[in-house]
């Protein structure tokens, strides 16, 4: 295996013929490295060296500041992104509070959790949390304690026999 910069030089991942990629990994070293060699051999521009290797003109671009900048081809590490609000510990007080109260809907569990813990979570962070622990919870749940799914499961049957229901009785469409 070569080295480039410091770098171990592998395969492509990325196929060099389709200029929208699938997937989101970085190129393969021995591109970026074909492509920092091809500029310092003064093979082309960089425009022309984006349309031989089948990459945009800013990648081309990008390879050859990182490489002035690093002296290597190889990729940045990842920045790291947000940490989750609801971090591991979090997450037990979560698995509990599920425990407590096992009818609630995921936006009900935000509110109490934002509540006791002084976190601000929505939906999606509750439901992000619950996902990491496991758990599954049923979408209609509000309405089967309101008793809305009682009827919604009548009207489905009903309809299905192919009768309407009794006269003035709610009519639910899909």
């Amino acid at each position: 295996m070569q080295t480039y910069g410091g770098a171990r030089l592998g395969l492509v991942r990325g196929s060099l013929s389709s200029p929208s990629r699938e997937n989101m990994e970085p190129y393969g070293l021995d591109l970026r490295a074909r492509i920092v060699e091809a500029h310092k051999n003064r093979e082309g521009s960089v425009r022309e060296l984006a349309e031989r290797f089948a990459v945009a003109p800013n990648t081309v671009q990008n390879y050859l500041t990182l490489y002035r900048t690093t002296g290597s081809v190889a990729p940045r590490p990842h920045g790291g992104g947000v940490p989750p609000k609801i971090d591991e510990r979090s997450l037990e007080q979560v698995g509990m509070l599920v425990e407590k109260m096992s009818d609630a809907t995921v936006n009900e569990l935000a509110d109490e959790f934002s509540r006791r813990h002084h976190i601000a979570v929505g939906r999606s962070t509750m439901d992000r949390a619950l996902g990491r622990l496991n758990v599954t919870r049923k979408k209609n749940a509000a309405c089967d304690r309101a008793g809305h799914g009682e009827v919604r499961r009548e009207a489905s049957r009903l309809r299905r026999a192919g009768r309407e229901g009794p006269p003035g009785a709610p009519r639910f469409r899909r």
